[in-house]
């Protein structure tokens, strides 16, 4: 009784020491958050531990909490409501914050008029957030505000739901590199969503990826610097915002040397609220910068397009470089020193209006795209012709690939010299039954190589000028009038060859048609689809040899020799019910069977497939004398030989094998014994416990 008092007071005391040991938040109910599975009271105390902080439910901030650990917060479904006046409640200086969150954040509440935002970044290397909603005005403040300690951070940002009168991020204190990835989201701001600001923008990537964001004033992301990407992303600027500069309302802003790539998505900066020089899809603002376009679609009030340099202060180069997208709006480079300039290479331009085409010092070079007035005063230098097709416009560098792309009554216009103030002008008729005709014009005694044409089953001779002649393709032809041509057609000879199945040792061949006036192959009877000779013909399959003989043609194989390959020099001694030999020839190639150069009757032996086996029955061969007889299998491929012996009966041969005793595999008595063993070994030890029990009550 006195051991077990002393067990139970032993326990006691260590439960008391590892209580007294614990942290004190651990005893408190309803702790706010925890960190690495301890419970802490407080969100403040939570976050100094760092970790793996997990929030327990709803929490009000109204003090500065410094995160200086590397941490995990993790919201779930609760929120962080800031109440801490003219400051943000969360300032970190570690190595690596990150943010998870479901369906909970952060909230500013209204009557936190002084709130700056949530999170300043005094230093950092890794910022991460995933998901979460982020809600509030702030007192001219950013949700998440980068200091300059945090200059070279990898920052990602995944999914995020932002509502805010101001800006959503600012990275601003001029970093020296940054690298940036932001990942989905929505944004609904007031001012801009984000603000970057970097010095090397070669070694400071930044990527936004299928964000969306709606700005009342803009520009939705303003890069000073970096070198950003832009992937299927959805910025809009509403003008509904009274203030600020006018640049400023632009879907994408770039300035201070920044580079961009845009690769899709929409940018549009054309809502009804905007005023005069408002309203911009992209826009290189004075300080200058370098836009990419590849794709997407962008359209501005003002312009779709936007380049712009202050001389004074910077002088630094601003460029568009269009290779594809869609743009509506005008397109504007207006420069008195040649430091703007949009180069187009490509993209389909529609709302161009006169502010585009008539401002003799707007720096836009042409070199392709299509758009709705001529844009011939910008064409680059290479470029020789205008084509109109109905509304739209497009150039090219010789006559043959606009009359490629010309539709039925398309104007085409020589890009001349404009050294001559006459014009004249050649039309040009198809003749190919469809009404088609296009007119070229061009100065007077202008000179026009004259372009070849296409028509299905038709092959083209040349043009007609009304003289009779024909006039060949590519011939310089001078207008010293307006002229008509017609062009001049042969219809062409088809020829088709029929299919033919390749042999095993012959090729064969697919349809083809040949046109001996084109000296060309086709594998349609419309000569549209040219191939080459060699490439009609079907290979010979081959031989496709078996036990001798082909599968495919039946040809035999000269080089296969017929074999036995069981049953060779067998003994026949009474015993067995037959004798069964095995030849290598395929089963269907068998014809007959031979004992000593004499064909046997088919009832004394039966042939069996696998690949030829031949049984001689057991009457057949007591018909036979004893000693050795030859036998031969006869197959188409040839005959495999092979001697056996006929003994007396019950003979033993020469080199009899040693029997020995089978496994029945009854294994019963085995068995059997095993277990007659095991009952006595526990009889036995039964009775010498009982012996012991005896003893010991003796005592």
């Amino acid at each position: 009784m006195l051991k077990m008092k002393r067990k139970l007071w032993s326990i006691l005391v260590a439960a008391c020491m590892t209580f007294a040991f614990m942290p004190t938040m651990v005893s408190a109910a309803g702790g706010e958050a925890s960190a690495d599975g301890v419970e802490y009271a407080t969100l403040k105390e939570a976050l100094e531990a760092g970790g793996n902080v997990k929030l327990l439910q709803d929490v009000e901030v109204d003090s500065i909490i410094n995160v200086t650990k590397s941490t995990v917060l993790d919201l779930g479904d609760y929120t962080i409501t800031n109440r801490v006046e003219n400051e943000r409640p969360i300032c970190v200086n570690t190595d690596s914050f990150t943010i998870v969150a479901d369906e909970g954040g952060m909230i500013i509440p209204e009557e936190n008029t002084s709130a700056l935002g949530f999170i300043k970044v005094e230093a950092v290397s890794d910022f991460t957030i995933n998901g979460g909603n982020y809600t509030g005005n702030t007192n001219n403040g950013a949700f998440f505000r980068f200091l300059e300690g945090a200059s070279g951070a990898n920052i990602e940002l995944n999914d995020l739901t932002v509502t805010t009168n101001n800006d959503a991020f600012y990275v601003a204190e001029t970093f020296d590199t940054v690298n940036m990835q932001v990942n989905g989201g929505t944004y609904e701001v007031d001012t801009r969503a984000f603000l970057v600001d970097v010095y090397d923008y070669e070694n400071s990537p930044v990527v936004f990826d299928g964000v969306t964001i709606t700005a009342n004033r803009g520009p939705c992301i303003e890069m000073s610097g970096a070198n950003t990407t832009f992937i299927d992303c959805n910025f809009t600027v509403t003008g509904d915002f009274t203030g600020g500069y006018t640049w400023a309302r632009c879907a994408i802003g770039i300035g201070y040397e920044g580079r961009a790539t845009i690769k899709s998505g929409t940018y549009i900066a054309n809502g009804s609220l905007m005023k005069e020089n408002e309203g911009y899809g992209v826009y290189i603002y004075s300080s200058g910068g370098e836009v990419n376009i590849e794709g997407g679609s962008f359209s501005g009030a003002s312009a779709s397009l936007k380049a712009d340099v202050d001389k004074n202060n910077y002088g630094n180069p601003a460029v568009i470089h269009v290779i594809g997208g869609n743009f509506d709006g005008d397109i504007l480079a207006v420069t008195n020193t040649g430091l703007e300039s949009i180069i187009i290479d490509g993209g389909e331009f529609t709302g161009i209006t006169e502010k585009t085409t008539s401002n003799t010092i707007n720096n836009i070079s042409v070199s392709g795209g299509s758009f709705n007035l001529s844009m011939m005063n910008f064409v680059d230098s290479e470029i020789k012709y205008e084509l109109q097709n109905n509304d739209y416009y497009t150039y090219y560098s010789t006559l043959q690939e606009t009359i490629d792309h010309a539709d039925s009554e398309a104007v085409i216009t020589a890009i001349d010299d404009g050294s001559s103030t006459v014009s004249y002008t050649a039309t040009l008729v198809y003749n190919d039954g469809t009404n088609k005709m296009v007119q070229i014009v061009t100065e007077a005694e202008g000179e026009i190589e004259l372009p070849a044409l296409n028509r299905t089953g038709y092959l083209f001779l040349g043009w007609d000028d009304g003289t009779g002649s024909i006039i060949e393709a590519g011939e310089v032809y001078a207008l010293t009038s307006n002229k008509t041509l017609t062009a001049q057609w042969n219809e062409l000879t088809k020829i088709k060859i029929e299919m033919k199945e390749p042999t095993c040792t012959e090729d064969g061949n697919i349809e083809y048609w040949y046109c001996p006036e084109l000296n060309q192959y086709f594998t349609d009877e419309t000569l549209t689809q040219a191939i080459d000779l060699e490439d009609t013909i079907l290979t010979a399959k081959g031989h496709d040899f078996v036990g001798g003989k082909c599968t495919i043609c039946g040809e035999t194989d000269t080089a296969f020799d017929p074999v036995i390959i069981e049953g060779a020099n067998s003994i026949y001694n009474g015993e067995a019910e037959g004798l069964a030999f095995r030849s290598n020839a395929d089963f269907d190639h068998f014809l007959s069977v031979r004992v000593d150069g004499n064909e046997v009757a088919a009832e004394h032996y039966i042939v069996q497939e696998g690949s030829t086996i031949v049984t001689l029955k057991e009457e057949y061969l007591n018909t036979l004398s004893k000693g050795k007889h030859t036998l031969a299998i006869i197959s188409v491929t040839g005959e495999a030989t092979t001697e056996f012996t006929i003994a007396d009966n019950g003979e033993v041969p020469t080199s009899p094998v040693t029997p020995s005793t089978p496994d029945t595999g009854d294994h019963s008595k085995n068995l059997m014994w095993i277990m007659i063993a095991l009952l006595s070994c526990i009889g036995l030890s039964s009775s010498i416990l009982y012996k012991r029990k005896l003893n010991k009550n003796s005592y």
